[in-house]
């Protein structure tokens, strides 16, 4: 993941050592193999497996992944890069002069056909793996176990390696040799693609500054929706924390970073920020800004503690990783599954979403459901010209049906969450302020409003064109609590089709998992039985308005004991709703 400047320069092949273009993909780079060729414009320059390693490291791009791999590289930025950067490593330390001897380190291969792992290993059992924290940031332990000495084919570096070995001459030769560290380069890596999963470091870099420095004691509570529970040993006063990370790496300590915004906290709680910079990591209040770890924590340090990290990970028996990680196979195929066989036996369109751990899921259904059970009846256009004009209706003069629906909005006081009134996100919005979340909020309002009382006036509708479906409903002597859904529904939909667009999805299913194994699924029509679960704003100050459920107050009715039993009872239960 390095300059894109790469990408607008000429090849460079491996003899060559004049030149300052950093190589991209070509056919002229030899895969003959490698006779100390890689050839120093400064001879002066050290060649160490460390500068080596981190020059192979920032050589990788995107376009050297194969097809299969991409996806999950975008969230995982070494998935995908084992082969070429173990065959590259192989040749490289053949090529240079380095301090230590490493000639009698060869290729391992896992066991496993599909995506398996390749490392560098002596006979010793000592070993040289690049990418093992593809699959360590997963909890899963690479299959050392399971591997055997496997000779490249072909003998000579592919055309992908070839690309990095090129690459790593022009760093070697240009002196671009990055001296962070491999935590730090990772880091930095997440960053770039867009992952959040550098959070746990945080919250491994929190812990141990709270319980070496601030002499307290830390208890995980990530299933009540906050961090750790911090107990200060001084004053027995107990704190709910929720840990914000921020990457920095661009900048050195103390520069300004961007703090959790007051719509997005909860009261009680404390927001501390554990902040990666250049130099230094550290760990600040969000109120006051001071920090917790004076002068903060040197890379060395933070790598130490993220080595005994790792250790004490890998202490776990690796069946156990092998578990988690079946378990999320498992739930991730029944859910592709669920979806295709709905659409293939019912011709229906479902929502599936899947919550592992019945310990924690019991533990958090006793104060809210998973939020991915609420699905919005409508999707509200993300456009922000067209939303901008889209909030305008809700105050324009003269505009009853508009009026209407902005008066039964309901208002969030400010000075109590935080968290802008919709009258305010909508005033923001005309404004050319930020209304980030007034798309979200007016699709949870509006599928609010079509549940409840009949929208329809002569007055509110004189001047629009209902659908023959409204015109239908309208008609009738007397409709029952569904055909009220529908009819508003139609009405919101003749008024702003512009803007407004019914939710595609017929079921939304929700499969619980313990271990692989799936021991309750609740499950219903959407646009049919959306307005009987009594839906409510998760107890949490959220921004983005997502609904929750009380599990023990669902009707029965919504309610399977598996997802075979659902399969056989779903459609005998809500047949007449699909009519």
């Amino acid at each position: 993941m390095c300059s894109a400047d790469w990408l607008k320069t000429t090849s460079l092949s491996l003899d060559q050592s004049k030149g300052s273009s950093m190589p991209h993909k070509t056919n002229a780079v030899t895969t003959q193999p490698l006779k100390k060729s890689i050839r120093l414009m400064k001879k002066n320059t050290v060649i160490t497996m460390k500068n080596l390693t981190l020059c192979i490291l920032n050589s990788l791009t995107p376009d050297l992944l194969k097809a299969e791999y991409v996806k999950g590289n975008k969230t995982n930025p070494l998935f995908g890069y084992c082969y070429i950067v173990t065959e590259a490593l192989y040749h490289l330390i053949r090529s240079v002069e380095l301090p230590e001897q490493y000639d009698g380190y060869g290729p391992w291969k896992s066991a496993t056909e599909s995506d398996p792992h390749w490392w560098l290993q002596d006979g010793a059992g000592h070993r040289l793996d690049l990418t093992a924290d593809q699959l360590t940031v997963q909890g899963c332990e690479p299959p050392y176990d399971s591997g055997c000495s496997t000779p490249f084919e072909p003998p000579t570096p592919c055309s992908r390696t070839s690309i990095v070995i090129a690459r790593v001459q022009f760093l070697l030769n240009s002196g671009d040799i990055k001296t962070s560290v491999n935590l730090k380069w990772y880091l930095g890596l997440l960053r770039k693609c867009g992952s959040t999963k550098y959070g746990y470091f945080g919250e491994a870099v929190y812990q141990d500054v709270m319980e070496k420095d601030q002499n307290a004691s830390l208890t995980p509570h990530h299933s009540q929706g906050y961090d750790f529970k911090t107990k200060d040993l001084k004053t027995e006063i107990e704190y709910m924390d929720d840990v914000k990370s921020r990457l920095r790496l661009d900048v050195k300590y103390p520069a300004r970073f961007n703090v959790a915004s007051r719509s997005s906290r909860a009261e009680g709680r404390r927001y501390p920020h554990v902040v990666f910079y250049d130099d230094k990591v550290a760990v600040f209040d969000t109120e006051s800004q001071d920090t917790l770890d004076i002068g903060g924590r040197s890379w060395g340090q933070v790598v130490a503690l993220f080595g005994k990290w790792h250790r004490d990970k890998r202490a776990v028996p690796s069946n156990k990783h092998a578990s988690k990680k079946t378990s999320r196979d498992v739930m991730k195929m029944n859910k592709e599954q669920m979806k295709n066989w709905i659409r293939d036996n019912w011709q229906k369109k479902a929502c599936v979403a899947v919550r592992d751990s019945k310990e924690a899921m019991a533990k958090m259904n006793l104060v809210w459901g998973p939020e991915a059970f609420y699905q919005p009846l409508f999707a509200v256009v993300k456009n922000k010209q067209r939303l901008r004009k889209f909030a305008g209706c809700f105050s324009a003069e003269g505009d009853l049906l508009g009026v209407y629906l902005k008066d039964r909005f309901s208002i969030f006081a400010e000075d109590r969450d935080g968290i802008l009134s919709v009258h305010n996100q909508i005033e923001a919005a005309q404004g050319g302020e930020d209304f980030t979340n007034l798309s979200r909020t007016l699709e949870v309002e509006l599928s609010k409003i079509a549940c409840g009382e009949c929208i329809f006036e002569n007055a509110r509708f004189w001047n629009i064109q209902l659908s023959q479906r409204a015109s239908e409903l309208l008609g009738k002597v007397s409709r029952n609590p569904r055909e009220e859904v529908r009819l508003n529904l139609e009405l919101l939909k003749s008024a702003y089709p512009t803007y407004l667009v019914e939710k595609e999805t017929d079921i939304v299913v929700l499969v619980y998992y313990d271990q692989g194994e799936d021991y309750e699924v609740c499950a219903y029509p959407l646009k049919e039985r959306f307005h009987e679960i009594a839906w409510f704003p998760k107890p949490l100050t959220d921004p983005h308005r997502r609904m929750s459920f009380a599990p023990g107050l669902l009707a029965e009715e919504f309610i399977f004991e598996d997802i075979q039993d659902f399969k056989d009872s779903f459609m005998n239960r809500f047949w007449k709703d699909f009519q």
